[in-house]
């Protein structure tokens, strides 16, 4: 059988394994496609009623050529030189590549309790969160309940609160020998120890998303006050406001408390969530709290566990919902700025 010809939108010509391919100069690829054009276009398949086995087939535009000059190259070394174009961009922009890590790509580094339970997207745990890298470390040996309400109850003068919060000094450390800009944590009461992980690391450190709520402050008339929904209101203390810079004045607090699917995965680990339900036992928590202080201006939702419900909440009560993941985008757009692009 004779290889077919597959006709492209536009006069593109997909090209049979027996035909002869063009040379074609590597500017003309650069300015007319690029990687994942190319690609896409490198496998025409034909019509299975004609062939039934696929080949492989490479496909230009008919005005690809257009303006050509330069080196001569064949297909296939196109396609290869626009495979490690950036690559090649990068080498020449920086003169060198560093390395002394394992792993790269990513800027923000985030401390994680240690725990099974599902993380939905919008959660800190769940990478696919954020639009750019991020890299996760495990803090050994820690949990909910340990850091939300027992470091708490511990004068942060003492011994015992210093050992407690070591295993999250050594994450510290460990993200920033892995080449991390920026540190965070999963949990909003982490702030209680703020100043030790800054003393124990030479990059900046935001451990709580209640580090958010001076800015939302600012953002609000005199008279709005910010609603704060947490994980366990009765373990929010003077003692985080004041390591978060809050003025107790502008702040209305409501916790999760009542809302058992919540406290099956926060507190007893439980390795499955139902998510509808978790989701109407947050929103209903927004609700009573937006009914109950009319001067809410905006919301945060301190607990790391809840931006996946964050949707949910503000088509309820129609307000400006911030979390973690704001937080972790902010500074990682401080971390890893591109050129702007546009026109003038």
């Amino acid at each position: 059988m004779a290889n077919p010809q597959v006709t492209r939108p536009g006069g593109a010509t997909a090209l049979g394994s027996g035909d002869t391919l063009p040379t074609l100069p590597i500017e003309a690829l650069h300015k007319k496609t690029g990687l994942a054009e190319a690609m896409r276009n490198l496998c025409a398949l034909p019509d299975a009623s004609e062939e039934k086995e696929p080949k492989c087939e490479l496909s230009f535009p008919d005005d690809f050529a257009d303006g050509m000059h330069g080196e001569e190259a064949s297909p296939a070394k196109l396609l290869a030189q626009t495979a490690t174009s950036n690559a090649e961009r990068f080498v020449m922009e920086s003169g060198s590549l560093k390395g002394g890590q394992n792993v790269y790509g990513h800027r923000i580094g985030i401390l994680m309790i240690e725990t099974h339970i599902p993380r939905p997207p919008g959660a800190i745990g769940n990478a696919s969160s954020f639009a750019f890298p991020v890299l996760h470390h495990v803090v050994k040996g820690t949990s909910g309940n340990g850091t939300v309400r027992d470091l708490g109850a511990l004068d942060a003068e003492s011994t015992e609160f210093r050992q407690a919060i070591e295993p999250w000094i050594d994450g510290a450390r460990y993200l920033e020998h892995q080449g991390c800009h920026a540190i965070t944590t999963s949990c909003g009461f982490s702030v209680l120890f703020q100043h030790h992980l800054l003393e124990a690391v030479s990059i900046p450190v935001f451990s709580s998303s209640l580090m958010l709520i001076p800015f939302i402050v600012a953002t609000l008339q005199r008279e709005r006050r910010v609603g704060v929904i947490t994980a366990d209101a009765a373990s929010l203390s003077a003692r985080h406001l004041l390591a978060a810079h809050i003025d107790p004045k502008r702040i209305h607090v409501v916790g999760m408390d009542g809302c058992p699917e919540f406290a099956a995965t926060a507190w007893d680990n439980k390795t499955t969530l139902d998510f509808h339900r978790i989701r109407n036992e947050v929103v209903t928590v927004a609700k009573r709290l937006v009914d109950e202080a009319p001067d809410t201006g905006a919301l945060l939702l301190e607990c790391a566990l809840l931006p996946p419900y964050a949707a949910a909440i503000q088509a309820e009560i129609d307000l400006p919902v911030f979390d973690f993941t704001h937080l972790v985008s902010l500074v990682h757009n401080a971390c890893a700025r591109n050129t702007f692009s546009g026109l003038i």
